[in-house]
């Protein structure tokens, strides 16, 4: 029993000491758990203040670029605002200078033109004061003669000058490049070599001319007349530059211009790419400067003391009307040469191309029996009575009027005894196109006559027109006209007749007689 209770007490010592063992133990780990929970919350800790002092690091790091990023975009900006100030400052400056000098090209410009209407307008009032101081010098001369024959001579001298006259603004009009009547189609080769005589005898027996050709025949859109003009006036200008008597060369040829080719023209306002006759007019003459070249074509200018007159102007504007080029080369010392540019037609096209009828300012009518009865309308009372006259004295009834809208009414009126309209074309209400036009509503059939000194190529081809009449023109061209449009073979020439300011109808000799309708010549 003593034994039992030793081993009861040592097993109690021993379970006790076992306990305190596990306890110490526990504790032991307890204190080690705290220790290391501590030591991580400690650790967490530092991560947690080691990331904060990153990111605020990274923060600062960051405030700091978008700090410099601001600064150099605001110094950037700066920069750029200054650089605009300069850039429109400049801009400024620039179109200041612009404006200075367009408005000095302007005054130059209008300083030239002022200088080349004032050549012009002191050119043409040269060659039409000769021609009126002869007109009126004439006319007083007629008034002093008593002989009917001497009288008659210094009538048909009088008007050989106002056709003179009217010839001077027939050059006006083609330096503007309107010619008076419709391009014809002619054979330069032909026209060329049937002008060598005439040619040569504008160039003077001191410089001769020779005529090249590459072919037989080329047709171009130039008329006979013109193609003369504009040869002549090359020559006599060849002619005056060579006064040591150089050779003058004519030559012809066909080329074709494209697109690049034209602006390297002196003359090429109108002037299209394709075919063209090139007619070469090239002498050995003094040359020009670039100064003198600039205005070779300008109306009265000349490198001598005194302008002659539109010659080159003239050929600028047949050129240009033909919607052709031209083309000048020359140096100081070096000659001469001019090129112009005639657009091709074939000959297919030019034997069908539309023409105006011209009738023969010479020829004279001859006399019929019956009367005609013409309305004539001007606003120009001196010409209105003065062709009312000369209709009169050859035989027609004319009814007259100083206005479209008082012709119109005159018209229906005598709508059906009416034989033709002659009306001027520029009048205070109306123009003679918009009478044409109301005239051809009222009876379609009824030939209208338009009488005008504008030359312009539309009028041409208004279906309501037919006749085109130029001023000035002569009695012989407007009798003519009528009597092909109203078809009658003959015009008697009659005794004046006593007119009244009301305009009464005369009375028909042959009341029963009509004349058939005919269509309008186009």
């Amino acid at each position: 029993r003593q034994a039992s209770e030793l081993e009861r007490q040592l097993w109690n010592d021993t379970t006790n000491d076992q306990v305190a063992k596990l306890l110490s133990n526990l504790q032991v780990a307890e204190q080690t758990h705290q220790i290391e929970s501590l030591k991580a919350k400690q650790t967490a800790q530092q991560l947690l203040l080691v990331s904060q002092k990153r990111w605020i690091s990274g923060l600062a790091a960051s405030s700091v670029l978008l700090l410099l990023l601001v600064a150099v975009i605001t110094r950037h900006l700066k920069l750029k605002r200054l650089a605009f100030k300069q850039l429109r400052a400049a801009n400024q400056e620039i179109d200041g200078q612009k404006r200075q000098q367009l408005a000095i090209e302007r005054r130059l410009a209008e300083q030239q033109k002022t200088e080349s209407l004032s050549l012009l307008a002191s050119g043409i009032a040269h060659d039409f004061n000769n021609l009126l101081c002869g007109i009126a010098g004439l006319a007083e001369l007629g008034a002093l003669s008593a002989q009917a024959k001497r009288k008659d001579e210094l009538f048909r001298e009088i008007t050989s000058t106002s056709l003179k006259a009217s010839g001077l603004t027939g050059q006006l009009l083609q330096f503007l490049g309107r010619p008076a009547d419709e391009t014809v189609p002619s054979d330069v080769v032909a026209v060329v070599e049937s002008s060598r005589s005439l040619l040569q005898s504008v160039a003077r027996s001191s410089s001769p001319v020779e005529i090249h050709s590459t072919t037989d025949s080329l047709v171009a859109a130039i008329d006979e007349t013109r193609l003369c003009q504009v040869l002549v006036n090359l020559v006599s200008n060849s002619a005056d530059a060579s006064n040591d008597g150089g050779q003058i060369l004519i030559s012809i040829t066909r080329c074709v211009l494209d697109a690049a080719d034209l602006p390297n023209m002196t003359v090429a306002a109108d002037a299209r790419p394709g075919e063209f006759c090139r007619i070469v007019v090239q002498d050995s003459g003094s040359g020009m400067t670039e100064t003198v070249r600039r205005k070779l074509f300008d109306p009265y200018f000349s490198t001598k003391a005194v302008g002659r007159g539109l010659g080159l102007a003239s050929v600028m504007g047949i050129v240009r009307a033909c919607c052709g080029c031209i083309d000048v080369k020359s140096e100081p010392e070096q000659g001469c040469r001019i090129s112009v540019f005639i657009p091709v037609i074939e000959r297919s096209l030019a034997s069908t191309a539309p023409t105006i009828r011209r009738i023969d300012p010479e020829h004279r009518p001859q006399r019929m029996e019956s009367s005609l009865l013409i309305l004539f309308v001007d606003d120009e009372t001196l010409l209105l009575d003065c062709q009312s006259e000369i209709l009169e004295r050859f035989g027609c009834r004319v009814l007259t009027a100083t206005s479209a809208i008082e012709a119109l009414k005159i018209a229906s009126e005598h709508l059906s005894d009416l034989h033709c309209v002659v009306t001027d074309y520029s009048m205070p209400d109306h123009d003679g196109v918009w009478l044409a036009a109301k005239l051809r509503k009222l009876r379609p059939n009824l030939p209208v006559i338009l009488c005008t000194g504008l030359g312009d190529n539309e009028l041409a081809s208004d279906q309501n027109l037919s006749r085109i009449l130029a001023k000035p023109f002569s009695s012989q061209l407007l009798i003519s006209a009528i009597r092909e449009l109203t078809g009658e073979p003959e015009i008697q020439r009659t005794p004046p007749v006593q007119r009244s300011t009301d305009r009464p109808v005369p009375p028909r000799p042959n009341p029963s007689s009509t004349h058939p309708p005919h269509e309008p010549v186009g």
